[in-house]
């Protein structure tokens, strides 16, 4: 018994394996070798059109321009005056303006008139064809080397061009070069004109205020001042030495008039006659005290040097008055001129900082006027100096063989088309197909069982029943015979093995069965004609009813007889067994036509004497098959399904929708039809011996059947 208890399987996505797409690519190995002959001879002929194409490689270096270095490191002045960053020298060449230079029109122009490959009229054409021809690259981003590439049906031509291209090249940068210098020269001569003649109104400037001033040398005369006024103090405080020691002979002749002290000799009064007679004065002064010391001062003697003394003392206080006044006079004198000197000295400052700052603009003229010198002296050698920017490290060279197109990945390119092609055809088929291949596709989706699948028999289908997967059976559909041993054969007798297993044939219990299929085309009375001829050939008693009140199929193929099931149904026959039909080649197989076909199927099927027929049937027929029309809009199955054992669905591959399972799976659990198992019809003959439950994998080898059939040689 079934279990019907357990869960629903999930449905399972429309996904094709690699094993089940190796599978389908060996069954259509013939679509491959179309394709990969078709691929190939595209590609020869692609080859055989396309026109070759030679590829020339060549390498130059950028040469980096450092022109006037040392002259700016030399002009540079102490107080900061460089003049590197005056632009009038080119700087180091930028890689990045070369490599779009190269590739500009009017260089692509000019190669192509130096090679004569352009009239007037088609000149930037021509430059366009040949700059999308050449590759420009840089070796790397530090790198001053560039890489050089040109494609042309023609090595010469190719050599030819990039030969030019760099020769083109270095004459519009030796133009250019030249173009600016001779700019640069001529901005130089107007600027040491300018020049020229502000040095020479600062050269006039300085000279007219030295003379102005009556400066030779500012530091020179500077120091004869500070000498002056050196000089001068000494001067002063050397009179005033002396002034000094005059006043204080005079007042200590003042102070002393009476008691005859002694004047001070050697004061540094520097007067010869004042001092003789400070001389003669303490020589009188030292008699009258010795005079003084035995006798009176009433002594005439003594009375008389008296005398003496006070006329000298009064000679000495005048000639020390008159000494005063003169070092006065020369004291004011050396005053005056100290004075003088410090007014000199104060001003020598003011006259420096004027003078600095005229010499300071003189430095800074003549610094660039020197500089622009050596700017025209190194412009003028650039001129005549022509050194290429470019040097050429690797001359034009290339393959003597086409670089395009390529043999080998032409070649590579149609054999991986044409294998994938129809592998992805195969796959995208499969993917969009989304009905029923093969048992996988039913075991993986429901659980109902699966008692055998019939491989393909049929004549042979057309290219839009192959598309559409579709099969029409043979005319001749019972194919099931004693002795033979097709792929056909052994499919409905594994079926047999399957009925003989579910059902207890000594008792006759779950011997009946219906046999139906969701729609018309599924291949149910085939299915049903071939069971029971293969049960027949076991020796076992087979009854097979035609159902099909409304088509009646079954019924032709033993010649529709007049009487049949129907009139059985609305009691025109009363017994049955009169309306059997025995077959000529198995006596225990008979036939119950349907008869006339009655207008109103369901309700002859609706009453009593249908399942008192089937009922007798059980109890007299080892097997009873009833061949049901379809499910879809009839209810005839779903009556005749009650008076049965079992339910035998034939599902037809190629036609039966995957969604439709889950349809199937609910009928099994809610056991619409009782004890359902489903038969599949219609399975492509690969399909059928490539899956495991094939007779293949059970021992059976039927290759040279399935070659016979559709028209491969036997093996010997």
């Amino acid at each position: 018994m079934e279990d019907i208890n357990k869960p629903l399987k999930k449905p399972v996505e429309n996904f094709v394996s690699f094993a089940d797409l190796w599978r389908l690519c060996k069954m259509s190995w013939r679509w491959f070798g179309l394709s990969l002959f078709v691929c190939l001879l595209l590609a020869f002929y692609y080859l055989s059109v396309t026109p070759k194409l030679y590829k020339r490689q060549a390498a130059i270096m950028v040469r980096q321009e450092t022109l006037g270095k040392s002259v700016q490191n030399q002009v540079a002045s102490p107080q900061g005056g460089d003049f590197n960053q005056l632009g009038l020298i080119q700087p180091n060449t930028n890689v990045n303006n070369v490599l779009r230079h190269l590739t500009s029109l009017d260089v692509m122009v000019e190669v192509a008139k130096r090679l004569k490959l352009c009239n007037k009229s088609n000149a930037l054409q021509v430059a366009e064809d040949i700059r999308n021809s050449v590759k420009v690259t840089q070796n790397d981003e530090k790198s001053t080397i560039i890489n050089l590439e040109y494609i042309s049906t023609s090595t010469q031509q190719a050599t030819d061009v990039l030969n030019t291209l760099v020769e083109v090249y270095n004459e519009k940068w030796e133009h250019d070069k030249n173009l600016v210098a001779r700019n640069s020269l001529r901005f130089i001569d107007a600027r040491l004109k300018l020049l020229e003649n502000d040095l020479n109104i600062v050269d006039d400037s300085i000279s007219s205020y030295k003379s102005r001033h009556l400066i030779t040398d500012l530091a020179a005369v500077s120091d004869v001042y500070l000498k002056q006024q050196s000089e001068s103090d000494a001067q002063i405080l050397h009179v005033n030495n002396k002034r000094e020691t005059a006043i204080y002979i005079r007042d200590f002749l003042k102070k002393h008039a009476t008691d005859h002290q002694l004047l001070p000799i050697n004061s540094g009064i520097e007067m010869p006659e004042l001092e003789a007679q400070i001389q003669q004065y303490n020589t009188q002064v030292l008699s009258l005290n010795n005079h003084l010391a035995y006798s009176s001062d009433q002594n005439p003697i003594i009375v008389n040097q008296q005398k003496q003394l006070n006329s000298l003392r009064s000679s000495i206080l005048h000639s020390i008055n008159s000494h005063i006044e003169a070092l006065d006079i020369q004291l004011k004198s050396l005053e005056g001129a100290n004075d003088e000197a410090e007014g000199k000295i104060s001003s020598n400052p003011k006259q420096a900082k004027l003078l600095e700052t005229i010499q300071r603009q003189q430095k800074v003229k003549e610094s660039l006027y020197l500089y622009l010198l050596q700017k025209r002296e190194e412009t003028e050698l650039g001129m005549t100096y022509n050194a290429n920017i470019t040097q050429i490290i690797d001359m034009p060279h290339g393959k003597d063989t086409p670089a395009s197109p390529s043999k080998s990945k032409i070649l590579m390119m149609a054999i991986l088309g044409g294998l994938c092609l129809p592998a992805i055809v195969i796959f995208l088929s499969e993917v969009s197909d989304t009905r029923i291949r093969d048992r996988y596709d039913i075991e993986k989706r429901v659980s109902i069982p699966l008692i055998g699948d019939v491989p393909l028999y049929g004549e042979k289908r057309s290219i839009k029943d192959k598309w559409l997967r579709r099969f029409p059976l043979r005319k001749e559909r019972l194919v099931v015979s004693q002795g033979k041993q097709d792929y056909v054969n052994e499919a409905f007798r594994m079926i047999r093995s399957s009925l003989e297993f579910m059902t207890d044939g000594e008792n006759k219990k779950n011997n009946s069965f219906i046999i139906t299929s969701a729609y018309p085309g599924s291949g149910k009375t085939f299915i049903a004609v071939n069971i029971v001829v293969s049960l027949a050939l076991r020796g076992k008693k087979v009854l097979l009813v035609d159902g099909d009140l409304r088509r009646s199929e079954t019924s032709r193929m033993w010649n529709n007889p007049k009487k049949g099931f129907s009139n059985y149904l609305n009691d025109s026959v009363h017994d049955w067994h009169t309306l059997l039909v025995e077959d000529e080649r198995y006596t225990c197989l008979h036939i119950l036509p349907v008869g006339i076909t009655p207008p109103n199927p369901t309700e002859l099927l609706s009453n009593k004497q249908f399942d008192d027929f089937m009922k007798q049937a059980k109890a007299e027929y080892d097997y009873v098959f009833v061949d049901c029309p379809p499910t879809e809009n009839m209810a005839d199955t779903d009556i005749m399904e009650k008076s049965v054992d079992r339910t035998l669905y034939v599902v037809r591959a190629g036609l039966f929708e995957r969604k439709r399972l889950a349809e199937l799976e609910i009928f099994y659990k809610e056991r619409r039809f009782k004890h359902m198992s489903l038969i599949l019809n219609g399975t492509s003959i690969a399909n059928y011996f490539g899956y495991r439950y094939g007779y293949y994998h059970y021992g059976y080898h039927y290759e040279n059947y399935y070659k016979k059939a559709y028209g491969y040689k036997q093996r010997k």
